[in-house]
């Protein structure tokens, strides 16, 4: 069960969000294994880019955050993540023999890593860690939805499905919830506001780096 209670129960953007997502033809086609080759590639090769400055905006975050153990959920983060990136470059090999980090960004995966980075640049730490918790939260939830309602034999997006739905990375999205819930205990209701306003533009980014990826958006 995924809580925030720093979010006013009566916000309905983030329900509003994942719902688009989750009936998004990219993940309706990842679902049912028919997704195109070249949208998947064009996916990857774009997700490939964001993680890669992704890991350096959660370096950044890691020392800005004062209590050990928030520090210590964020190296195993960061871990996680190069771990991610070498899994993706595998996978990756599977569809083409070309160097993924070495793509061009996307207009929007520009615009998501720039919005990250001036929050952690511009903002308190604990706007700056909502900011990144879409990418956790939203993969974790859309994961699961796909894991239990998808095309299981023969789905070519299977380790896709299976890395976004594993305990491994449950544990991790449960860190970064439990991180974003302590330092919002410590915030004023203005503070908590913005925290929510950063948390719920970081799912609409979610939403689009999605889309652009579907409509291969150079």
């Amino acid at each position: 069960m995924l809580t925030f209670p720093w979010i006013n129960k009566e916000d309905k953007r983030m329900l509003s969000i994942y719902n688009r997502i989750i009936q998004h033809p990219f993940i309706e086609e990842i679902k049912h294994g028919t997704l195109s080759r070249e949208r998947f590639l064009f996916y990857l090769r774009q997700d490939a880019i964001y993680l890669h400055q992704y890991k350096t905006i959660l370096q950044g975050i890691s020392k800005k955050l004062t209590k050990s153990r928030h520090k210590t959920y964020f190296l195993n983060f960061i871990i996680n993540t190069i771990k991610a990136e070498k899994e993706l470059h595998h996978f990756y090999k599977i569809y083409s023999s070309y160097d993924i980090i070495e793509q061009s960004p996307s207009p929007i995966c520009s615009y998501y890593i720039h919005y990250l980075t001036k929050q952690l640049t511009n903002k308190p730490i604990e706007v700056a860690v909502a900011s990144i918790l879409p990418c956790f939260v939203i993969y974790y939830q859309v994961g699961n939805h796909i894991y239990y309602d998808h095309i299981k034999e023969n789905n070519p997006y299977q380790q896709w499905i299976n890395t976004y739905s594993n305990e491994e990375f449950k544990i991790s999205v449960n860190q970064a919830i439990f991180i974003a819930n302590d330092l919002a205990k410590k915030s004023s209701l203005t503070e908590q506001l913005n925290m929510t306003n950063s948390f719920i533009r970081g799912c609409e980014l979610e939403y689009f780096f999605l889309d652009s990826s579907y409509h291969i958006e150079h």
